[in-house]
């Protein structure tokens, strides 16, 4: 552990431009945004809950779902643009967010319950606490299925002032693996691990996060742990190995072409190249 507490953006400050040029969010989106306005919903649809608002200066499209109201299997999509935008062959919108939320069933039974996945893109550019944020995740996996990880994440945050911080994300479900490496708290509270290129950091609550110090992944594996994360320019992949379970995530830094139709389409498909796999390898595999 440190003597003192770092903050993860002392991490990513080599990803914060200086000088002239685009902002860090400018730069992350840089030729992803333009559309063709003829991509957007141009009526109502009740049957697919798609509305269109309009205000002074900007319109809103929207759509929403949340079968039988449990937030269980989700989905809210939406996309702002400048009313003037909508005059021009190629628009800009203000704002983007696609949220998901669905079941993981693990195996080929429906009932075998592994928790959900989560996808999360938000584009806010509106003046006020702009940022990308993105994630893809496994949440609530029950200790039944997996006996060490709860959930497991990629992470994008992307602030002018902080810069791209983007990295794996995982929350234990007993303090096992931290106590085997030393990293504990003495009020009691749990340690995540946070994955990057080369090395783990251990964190903690707090703004920052707070580091609370770091192991190689040859640690890690130590304790039963094999992981290993790769930050690309279009990508993020996190491949974590524990007991006879394999996640597999990737996270898409890249929006589709198609990406306003993609919100209000049927097909509920997300807007970047992202995936989560979880799997259950069979013993006679792993022997």
């Amino acid at each position: 552990m440190f003597s003192e507490r770092r903050s993860m953006q002392e991490y990513y400050a080599h990803t914060k431009p200086i000088g002239e040029g685009l902002s860090a969010i400018d730069r992350a989106v840089e030729g992803q945004l333009a559309f063709d306005p003829a991509l957007l919903p141009q009526t109502l649809n009740e049957e697919l809950d798609i509305k269109i608002h309009n205000f002074d200066d900007r319109c809103r499209y929207s759509r929403g779902r949340n079968y039988g109201g449990l937030n269980v299997d989700l989905m809210t999509n939406s996309l702002d643009v400048r009313t003037d935008e909508l005059k021009k062959s190629l628009a800009i919108p203000l704002a983007i967010e696609q949220q998901t939320r669905a079941v993981i069933h693990i195996g080929e039974d429906r009932w075998d319950f592994a928790g959900y996945s989560e996808y999360k893109h938000l584009y806010w550019r509106t003046g006020s606490d702009d940022r990308l944020q993105q994630t893809v995740k496994a949440v609530h996996i029950p200790s039944s299925v997996s006996p060490v990880v709860e959930t497991i994440s990629i992470d994008r945050y992307v602030l002018d002032w902080a810069g791209d911080l983007t990295y794996g994300h995982v929350i234990l479900q007993t303090p096992e693996v931290t106590n085997k490496l030393g990293i504990r708290l003495s009020n009691g509270d749990p340690v995540f691990l946070v994955f990057t290129p080369d090395k783990v950091l251990a964190t903690t609550y707090g703004p920052g996060p707070e580091v609370l110090g770091e192991v190689s992944y040859e640690a890690l594996a130590e304790t039963g742990i094999k992981a290993r994360f790769g930050n690309e320019q279009t990508q993020a992949l996190l491949d974590v190995g524990v007991g006879n379970l394999s996640f597999k995530l990737r996270l898409g830094k890249v929006l589709k072409p198609n990406y306003p139709s993609l919100l209000f389409s049927p097909s509920e498909e997300w807007i970047t190249d992202s995936g989560i796999a979880v799997v259950k390898i069979p013993q006679e595999v792993l022997n």
